[in-house]
């Protein structure tokens, strides 16, 4: 694990800030990380030993024992045994969400000739309230977050999470939220690229995740948009074309496209993501990933040591899609 070994395209170069960034961290770790799952197995094995003997104790004496102080043993039984447990295993959980830390600055150093975080997300709140309200993502009130800006190949370049939060009026009160208001609230995320196009283009595009025949000109006939027919079978399953000019459509929707939406939608199928959508207005590109998580989410958020590698590698490819969308448009097939 000492050495990253590049088996991409876009992890080219990463071995040097992997050295830099997360190798220093890593025997330390693994010899804590060692120390702390030991001392879990350990507690535990104690726990159920101690609840064991304990229950025998009391079983002995539960004659004795009126129906009310039987419950509140066991009720001490049970909360003793899950204080043991988390007391045992907390500094493993703490531990082991340091990696992300350390990957993350070796992650933005990689990409730092391209794009790098943005502080003001001015720009992205407005943008992600418009794709809302176009029906590109999702009602509610939006936060945004991991926010990155830049240029690639002469295209201006800006991707971030947005957070839609949405309140719904609930039957249930299963909740003390829905108990006090009535209502509950839940969130969405939305991961979107958004990027400039390196050529002129009129009307509007869309792409959609295919919703059936029926559905798909249901939606053409409520959004004014004819449907566009590719010439590819498998994009045709996954993806539905709406637009307000065909001719236009068919320049955009480019072999290189094609092939680097399905190569997208595969990585974040992988990712457990969610359906995909785009659009080609007003000389940009917005990709938008519909339950796509946060950038920087991966798996269960703690990695054990050998795991540290995947991250990195899965987060590559994450920052590297803008990359890619960016060699889409530019005509350039996505690397195999």
């Amino acid at each position: 694990m000492t050495v990253f070994a590049e088996t991409t395209q876009y992890e080219a170069g990463f071995d040097v800030h992997w050295q830099k960034h997360v190798v220093p961290h890593l025997i330390q770790y693994k010899q804590l990380y060692k120390r702390y799952e030991r001392l879990g197995y350990l507690v535990t094995i104690i726990a159920i030993l101690a609840g064991i003997l304990a229950w025998f104790v009391w079983d002995l004496s539960i004659q004795y024992s009126s129906e009310n102080s039987k419950s509140i043993f066991a009720l001490i039984l049970i909360f003793g045994e899950i204080g043991l447990l988390l007391a045992g295993w907390w500094p493993l959980y703490k531990l082991a969400d340091d990696p992300l830390d350390w990957v993350k600055q070796a992650i933005d150093e990689h990409f730092a000739p391209y794009f790098s975080p943005d502080e003001n997300d001015g720009f992205a709140a407005l943008q992600a309230a418009h794709l809302r309200d176009e029906g590109l993502t999702h009602t509610g009130n939006i936060t945004i977050s991991e926010h990155h800006s830049g240029a690639y190949r002469d295209c201006r370049i800006r991707f971030y999470t947005a957070m839609h939060t949405v309140k719904e009026v609930t039957s249930s009160r299963n909740s003390l939220e829905e108990k006090l208001t009535g209502t509950r609230q839940h969130a969405l995320n939305f991961l979107i690229f958004s990027l400039s196009v390196p050529f002129d283009f009129p009307g509007e595009t869309r792409i959609e995740t295919d919703k059936g025949s029926i559905l798909n000109k249901l939606r053409s006939k409520t959004s004014g948009f004819s449907q566009y027919k590719v010439p590819d079978k498998a994009f045709e399953k996954a993806f539905e074309v709406f637009t307000n000019d065909t001719q236009g459509a068919s320049q955009l929707i480019s072999p290189a496209f094609v092939d680097s939406m399905m190569a997208i939608k595969q990585f974040y199928k992988k990712q457990k993501g969610g359906k995909l959508s785009c659009q080609f207005k007003d000389q940009h590109f917005t990709l938008t990933v519909r339950d796509g998580g946060h950038f920087m989410n991966v798996g269960t958020g703690h990695f054990a040591p050998s795991q540290v590698e995947d991250l990195a590698r899965t987060l590559i490819q994450r920052f590297a899609t803008i990359l890619q969308l960016v060699d889409m448009l530019h005509g350039d097939k996505p690397a195999s």
